[in-house]
């Protein structure tokens, strides 16, 4: 983002850059490449299972230096964050065994919030079946989004 700042590179204008994009769309899609996600294209089946594990809101843990974490433990889900400076995390672990900073729980309303909110990144809808309202239940796809790319009320 410095460059922007500094004027050593400029975004085009708002209307070219959303007709890159569908171009992007239309080209990759015709290479069978579909947008599995906002920023990313893969044949069917083999998606970052790395990332879809974010966007569908299943358990990960954060390990380095300022990573963040979802988990059930006990029946609660927690969010938890490592010390953020590289030094203090390394001199933690070596003194703890770990370097977590924050371990809090996370209250039901927040934790479907935040499982919308990363779903809103996936082109597959959203389910009900697996609510983060329950603690240790785990987000699955249940029906693509409808072609117009509009929500199906069903899928909540």
């Amino acid at each position: 983002m410095r460059c922007f700042a500094r004027g050593d590179a400029a975004l085009p204008p708002e209307g070219d850059a959303a007709e890159l994009y569908e171009l992007t769309q239309e080209i990759l899609e015709g290479a069978g490449l579909p947008a599995y996600e906002i920023s990313n294209h893969a044949r069917p089946g083999a998606e970052c299972r790395h990332n879809l594990l974010y966007w569908r809101y299943h358990d990960y843990v954060g390990v380095g230096p300022g990573a963040h974490g979802r988990i059930v433990a006990d029946g609660t889900r927690f969010a938890t964050r490592q010390e953020k400076a590289p030094e203090t995390w390394a001199a933690r672990v070596a003194s703890t065994g770990h370097a977590t900073a924050e371990r809090l729980p996370v209250a039901a309303a927040d934790a479907v919030a935040e499982a919308v909110m990363m779903g809103l990144r996936l082109a597959e809808a959203s389910t009900a079946r697996a609510s983060p309202a329950r603690p240790g239940s785990r987000s699955t796809p249940r029906s693509p989004r409808v072609k117009s790319r509009g929500w199906s009320p069903a899928a909540f």
